[in-house]
């Protein structure tokens, strides 16, 4: 028996999964992971999710129960190693995001190609830096239906690093000029890196990462599109964000979009009581989660992945 956070019981049931290990290759990298699938007992072709990773040094395993509630929910799952983690070679540290979005297309066509998955009904969950991944990762595979973004995608990477410095200077205390002149240092550096993008000096991966602008990709994209968000995040700017990509979406002829602003909700939609850089700071893992995380999530999902038109 568990219980909710308001103290009413729930029952809990156990789903039989299997577990297949799957490689592949993209953009000079061969990548290792592993496809959850819904108990073999039931019959026919299963909706596919290929999840797309944060930043830094995320492996197949940096999802923590996601990949396996949503297999128990019926999809199958597909989670690897980000290209220079776990048993993936290449390396993160030195890519844009061009080739992290090549890495997450290769595994749609991989699931795409399996007999128990309908490749009419696949879609990319992405979370934080899988956000900006999601799109152009989408602008690679006609074979993506439907996204889902957590905590990033909206804006820029290069909107999110400036966002964080303006959040961890005002709690370090810093008001007025000095306030001003920290946010302008994070302009600065945003801004030299995208210059150094734009004029083919030797630019680092956080350069191209930072400098990415989605909303070509986003534009192009005409599947339905959920954007979950903390209200409270410190990484990147929710409101702000969220409300770009809606208004994106929507003067680009897409309808089909639902944002989720969760109160109280930290980067990763960790549930929060301060909401401040140093709260968050002490959260590894997932520990708590908003209040209808997986209502939203599963709800959406469900209606997302149904079978389309072959005119729309």
């Amino acid at each position: 028996m568990l219980h909710r956070t308001d103290g009413v019981p729930e029952q809990a049931r156990r789903v039989a999964l299997r577990s297949v290990p799957v490689a592949f290759t993209s953009a000079g990298a061969r990548l290792l992971g592993t496809l959850l699938l819904p108990s073999a007992s039931r019959r026919g072709s299963y909706p596919g999710i290929v999840l797309a990773h944060g930043s830094e040094d995320n492996d197949r395993n940096s999802f923590g129960p996601v990949p396996y509630v949503l297999a128990g929910h019926g999809y199958a799952v597909l989670v690897f190693d980000k290209r220079g983690t776990g048993a993936s070679s290449g390396s993160w540290r030195d890519a844009g995001l061009e080739p992290l979005a090549d890495d997450v297309a290769a595994a749609v066509r991989l699931l795409a190609a399996r007999a128990d998955v309908d490749a009419r009904r696949i879609g990319i969950v992405g979370f934080s830096e899988g956000g900006w991944v999601a799109p152009l990762a989408a602008a690679r595979t006609p074979l993506v239906r439907f996204i889902a973004t957590i905590s990033g995608g909206g804006l820029t990477k290069g909107d999110a690093y400036v966002h964080k410095m303006r959040r961890l200077a005002e709690e370090s205390g810093l008001t007025g000029r000095a306030l001003d002149s920290a946010v302008a240092a994070a302009e600065t550096t945003i801004a030299e890196s995208r210059e150094r993008v734009r004029s083919t000096r030797s630019s680092s991966g956080f350069d191209r990462r930072v400098a990415y602008d989605p909303t070509d990709d986003w534009r192009r994209f005409r599947g339905p599109v959920l954007a979950m968000a903390g209200a409270d995040d410190v990484l990147d700017p929710a409101a702000r964000s969220t409300a770009w990509l809606e208004r994106t979406l929507r003067r680009a002829g897409n309808l089909d979009v639902t944002v989720k602003l969760f109160p109280r909700g930290h980067h990763s939609l960790l549930l929060g009581v301060t909401g401040t850089p140093s709260e968050f700071a002490t959260m590894r893992g997932i520990s708590q989660l908003v209040p209808g995380y997986w209502e939203v999530l599963t709800g959406w999902l469900a209606r997302a992945s149904q079978p389309r038109s072959p005119h729309d």
